[in-house]
């Protein structure tokens, strides 16, 4: 759960609204330029309201059905409550309006991780890389994809990936790494990266 959370802090910046008429790179510092009955429901998600949150983003989706960010929303709000099901069908709503919105490729990818069908969650994280191949959590969560449906080599490219496109050490990144080696049966090479990453802690 700690790297869902994660990752819904890191889609919760701006992003591109996809809609009928886009306002542009959404910039969360200048209100204006974000729908209020949006932004409302962004806030409510980072006071830990996601009741509220889905409320505010079921409302601004029946004036604005077509708007791809606002399902994205409604999405987040969902998985902080664990509403795996209802998650999945905002989420396939706004890749069915956008499908190159990088944040609900990777919230999908990340449910299908969380309820452990990692079979599913593959095909949205080689689409979330597709998209944007330089992002860190990307890679690591295709890596976390492939070990986990038994394809260590595949998943030993992505993590090293991860790691390369990490702007700062990442705990996560490097656990996923040795898991990988010691899976691969490179028991020594996993011993030392976790060795790496207990020193790093602080």
């Amino acid at each position: 759960m700690r790297s869902l959370l994660a990752l819904l802090s890191f889609l919760l910046l701006p992003w591109l609204p996809a809609s009928a008429a886009p306002l542009g790179p959404l910039d969360l510092s200048k209100p204006d330029q974000v729908p209020p009955k949006l932004a409302q429901a962004i806030a409510a998600i980072n006071r830990k309201e996601p009741d509220k949150a889905r409320v505010l983003a079921r409302e601004f989706l029946k004036e604005q059905p077509n708007s791809a960010y606002g399902y994205e929303v409604l999405g987040v709000a969902e998985l902080v409550t664990g509403q795996w099901k209802d998650a999945e069908t905002a989420l396939q709503g706004a890749l069915k309006i956008d499908p190159n919105r990088l944040g609900a490729r990777l919230l999908l990818g990340q449910l299908y991780l969380q309820t452990g069908e990692p079979k599913k969650a593959e095909p949205q994280l080689r689409e979330a890389a597709r998209i944007s191949p330089s992002t860190a959590v990307v890679r690591r969560n295709l890596a976390e994809a492939l070990l986990r449906q038994g394809r260590p080599r595949e998943a030993l490219s992505e993590a090293r990936e991860s790691i390369r496109l990490s702007k700062t050490p990442d705990f996560e990144n490097q656990f996923l790494l040795a898991s990988v080696l010691n899976e691969l049966g490179r028991v020594g090479e996993a011993e030392l990266q976790l060795t790496d990453v207990l020193k790093a802690q602080p």
